[in-house]
């Protein structure tokens, strides 16, 4: 198969009776959810979208969802994910850069309101069948919009390989009849690309919490609830469910984790609690489809510090290349770069970040590169581990200064749980190194303690003057680590005493 759709109506031949997903008030078998999809595809049509066209789905995760996002592409169409509460001047952008020919959603904001709305999935619906279009690996399957350094939305164009890449022959988790997946992670968010896919492709059971961003204890009884074995969270939500809910992840066979810097310590701490979850930490760009590469690891004497991003998922390659774009050996510090189907075809009608971004860019690479703007090491047995971003490298009194190996050092100390280094100031004068600390324990934490134990270890400039500690690190509403929110502590933090 080589749609997305195409798989999909393979997979509903197979398991007609299993129930393919559900949400707190309604659930589809496949056969059922076929049907519906058919039947989102013909409204579709009628309403002038066409094979190629974009199609704005404003919908949280639920059964409606799940049929949208299945009749767009049964239609030929290219579904974007869009959380209709946005600001109108960011929506706008988005809506401006994308032209939907249609929007599906409820209540619409007055920015959408200009697009052909299309009918969403009821229980009355009778469903019936609709012929797919011709296959076509590189038909685009979705429009993820993700923020610019300028602010401006890209919108990165994802084909139905990328996403097939991404499901078939996935060795980073048990996909199948008998799992439920959690369907949690807005459909903006390319998480919801494994959610969505990961489940309906390979006949597991999709289970939707329909609500906004739930606190753990909440998400935790309906994890118990629906018996969900397979969830996605992103690492602040992890590290929020370890610290304050951890019981809840008890039920789970498989947890996949990323988006940010995973916590070490809490994977062993849940691994300890709950010995037959397997946790799989998971790196990937937008631009190479969820995952680029994985780590899984089952027993807490396997994490024995910060955790690697892993190898490369299938149809993938990666290398790690210098500023020439030369491979380094192994163990030292380049950017990665990645190959392969999971490559976005480019940005939305932005010719000029697509060639900055894609290309065939090294000597020594005879194939199209994604140039992820991440620095890595390889260590000895192969495995990538994340270092922070190219262009996080601060200049800093004439030095060049890469937070991450300033935070892998503060975590070595056995008082800190978790930690993020940034810069504060604009001006080479006042710029200055500042580290958010999180304790490990219950007593308070000195941070004068840590900076002695770095200051025994690194070089004097890569020792942070702004020292804050805070109960945890906050989250934004996609569960990364809000570093504005944290930005803000460093005017709070005391110069030599934190």
């Amino acid at each position: 198969m080589t749609s997305l759709d195409g798989l999909f109506r393979a997979t509903a031949r197979r398991f007609p009776q299993r129930v393919a997903v559900r949400d707190g008030t309604a659930e589809l078998t496949y056969a059922q959810l076929a049907a519906a999809a058919a039947e989102q595809a013909r409204e579709l049509r009628r309403a002038g979208v066409t094979p190629g066209d974009t199609v704005l789905v404003g919908l949280a995760p639920s059964v409606a969802e799940a049929v949208a996002v299945l009749g767009t592409v049964w239609a030929g169409a290219a579904y974007v994910g869009a959380d209709l509460s946005l600001p109108a001047a960011h929506l706008a952008r988005i809506v401006a850069r994308c032209a939907p020919a249609a929007v599906l959603a409820g209540d619409r904001p007055a920015v959408v309101r200009n697009i052909p709305a299309v009918a969403t999935w009821e229980p009355s619906w009778a469903g019936g069948a609709e012929p797919p279009v011709a296959p076509d690996p590189e038909r685009l399957a979705y429009v993820a919009f993700t923020s610019g350094s300028s602010g401006e939305p890209k919108g990165v164009c994802i084909p139905h390989r990328a996403v097939l890449r991404l499901v078939r022959g996935a060795h980073y988790a048990r996909l199948g009849p008998g799992e439920r997946m959690l369907r949690l992670s807005p459909l903006a968010f390319d998480a919801s690309t494994l959610e969505l896919w990961g489940a309906l492709l390979t006949g597991a059971t999709l289970e939707a919490y329909p609500g906004a961003l739930p606190a753990p204890s909440e998400l935790g009884e309906f994890l118990i609830d629906r018996e969900v074995t397979v969830a996605w969270l992103t690492a602040g939500l992890f590290r929020l469910f370890v610290d304050f809910a951890p019981n809840a992840l008890g039920g789970l066979r498989q947890l996949l984790t990323g988006g940010d810097v995973v916590p070490h310590e809490h994977a062993a701490r849940l691994l300890t609690r709950h010995p037959g979850l397997t946790i799989t930490n998971g790196y990937g760009p937008t631009e190479n489809t969820t995952f680029t590469t994985t780590h899984s690891i089952s027993r807490p004497e396997e994490v024995d510090g910060p955790l690697p991003i892993g190898t490369p998922v299938p149809g993938t390659r990666v290398y790690v290349l210098d500023e020439s774009a030369r491979p380094v050996p192994p163990g030292e510090v380049g950017e990665l770069y990645a190959a392969g189907d999971g490559l976005a075809t480019g940005y939305l009608r932005d010719q000029a970040e697509t060639r900055r971004r894609f290309g065939r860019f090294s000597p020594d690479v005879p194939e199209r590169l994604y140039r992820t703007g991440d620095l890595v090491r390889r260590d000895p047995a192969g495995r990538l581990h994340f270092l922070g971003r190219a262009d996080d490298q601060i200049k800093l009194r004439g030095y060049r200064v890469e937070p991450g190996a300033v935070r892998a050092a503060i975590l070595a100390h056995p008082g800190v749980r978790d930690a993020l280094v940034f810069a504060t100031g604009t001006d080479s004068a006042d710029k200055r190194l500042v580290a958010a600390v999180v304790p490990a324990g219950t007593y308070p934490l000195d941070p004068a303690v840590v900076r002695s134990m770095l200051a025994d270890r690194l070089p004097g400039y890569l020792v942070p003057t702004l020292w804050a500690v805070v109960d945890r690190l906050p989250v934004t509403a996609n569960g990364k680590v809000d570093r504005q929110a944290l930005a803000a502590v460093a005017g709070h933090a005391g110069q030599d005493r934190p």
